[in-house]
C-alpha cells in the first residue's frame, strides 16, 4: 500500500523510498522532496530548520539533525543494522511521516476550534456568495438593453461604488469578470463542506507568515495551484488556505473567509487577475487607500476595484460594509 498523506501522496520521490533501499533520502540532497520533509518536521514537531536549508531545498545540517531528533523521539530504528537512530528517510521513517501527517491533514485538523469555527460558518459564506452572484447577474441584465428589467437603483448604487461599474469601458466584460470570482467561491466553499470530501482546503496555522494579529492567510490565486504545491519559503501548501487561533474569537467570520476566498481564487500573483490589497471602504465617506493600490476606495478604476479583496468582501453585506456613503 502506497503514501496517502496530501503531502507525500504520488510523489515518486517518496513513493520509491517506502519500497527501496537506494532510495533513501540522505544529508547533502538537495530538491522539492527536501521541501516536504522540511514542512513535515515544522508542522508534526515544531522542528524548524535554517533559512538557507529552506531556501535552498537542501538537506543541510539543520535538516539532518531535526530529521534525527524526529526519529530518536519516536524510536525509529532499524534494529538489523543499527542500535541508534540515524538522519536518514528511509523507509520506516517515510511511513512514519505520512502516517502522523495525514492524521493532521484529516480528523486531527478538524478537532482545533479555528477550523471547527470556519465550517460552522461556511453554510453563511455560501449563503452569501450565492446572493451576491445573484445581485450581480441583476446588475448586469440592466445594463443590456435587450432586457426589460433592470435591477433596483439601489442595488445599481451598491454595485457602482463597490465595483466601479460606470467606469467600466465595457460593464458587461467587468461584471463578467467579478462573476468569475465569485464563480469560483462558490465552488471552492462547496467543495470544501462536501461529505466525504479527503481534501482540506483550511488548514491551522501559528500565523506565520501573516502579520501578527491575522486570523487567515492565504496564496494568490492558489486555486489554479497543485494540492501538493509547496512555497519553498514557508514550507506551507499554497492552495490552501491558512487559519490562526485569532479566528476563534471573531465576530466577522464570514467576511474574513470571503476575503480570503477572493485572494485565493484571484490570479496567481503577477498576473493581470491578481486579487490583492487596493483600497478599503472605511473610514467613510472615501474610504481609504490601501498597499497594492493607488486610490482611495471612492477613486478606485474598474480594473482596481476588480482587483480588490475588499470589494468582494464588502459587496456581500450591501447594508453594513457594502453600503454606499451618503453624498459620494
Amino acid at each position: 500500500m502506497g503514501l496517502k498523506s496530501r503531502l507525500f501522496k504520488g510523489d515518486p520521490v517518496f513513493e520509491a523510498c517506502l519500497v527501496q533501499d537506494a532510495a533513501h533520502i540522505t544529508p547533502g540532497a538537495v530538491g522539492r522532496h527536501v521541501t516536504k520533509i522540511h514542512a513535515a518536521l515544522l508542522q508534526l514537531d515544531n522542528l524548524d530548520v535554517g533559512k538557507a536549508e529552506r531556501g535552498a531545498r537542501w538537506y543541510g545540517p539543520s535538516t539532518k539533525a531535526a530529521v534525527l531528533a524526529y526519529k530518536k523521539k519516536r524510536k525509529i530504528i532499524n534494529h538489523s543494522y543499527e542500535q541508534d537512530a540515524d538522519p536518514i528517510v528511509g523507509k520506516m521513517t517515510i511511513a512514519s511521516l505520512d502516517e502522523e501527517m495525514f492524521r493532521w491533514e484529516t480528523q486531527d485538523v478538524r478537532k482545533k476550534p479555528e477550523i471547527k469555527k470556519v465550517y460552522a460558518t461556511l453554510p453563511e459564506v455560501l449563503n452569501l456568495v450565492r446572493t451576491a452572484r445573484v445581485r450581480l447577474f441583476a446588475v448586469r441584465a440592466s445594463y443590456t438593453s435587450s432586457n426589460p428589467l433592470p435591477s433596483p437603483q439601489s442595488e445599481r448604487k451598491v454595485a457602482e461604488w463597490n465595483w466601479k461599474v460606470h467606469r467600466a469601458a465595457d460593464p458587461i466584460a467587468h461584471l463578467h469578470r467579478i462573476l468569475g470570482v465569485y464563480d469560483r467561491m462558490n465552488e471552492t466553499v462547496f467543495m470544501a463542506m462536501r461529505p466525504g470530501n479527503s481534501f482540506q482546503l483550511f488548514l491551522p496555522s501559528s500565523g506565520v507568515p501573516g502579520e501578527p494579529g491575522d486570523p487567515a492567510y492565504t496564496t494568490l490565486g492558489g486555486y489554479y495551484c497543485k494540492p501538493d504545491e509547496f512555497d519553498p519559503n514557508t514550507d506551507e501548501y499554497k492552495k490552501a488556505i491558512y487559519i490562526t487561533p485569532q479566528f476563534t474569537n471573531k465576530v466577522f467570520a464570514a467576511s474574513i473567509l470571503i476575503h480570503e476566498l477572493a485572494h485565493f481564487c484571484g490570479g496567481k500573483e503577477g498576473t493581470p487577475d491578481t486579487i490583492e490589497h487596493r483600497a478599503s471602504p472605511r473610514p467613510p465617506p472615501r474610504g481609504r487607500q490601501l498597499e497594492d493600490g493607488l486610490h482611495d476606495y471612492a477613486g478606485m478604476t474598474a480594473d482596481e476595484a476588480y482587483r480588490n479583496a475588499q470589494s468582494y468582501q464588502a459587496y456581500c453585506f450591501p447594508e453594513s460594509e457594502g453600503k454606499p456613503p451618503d453624498g459620494v
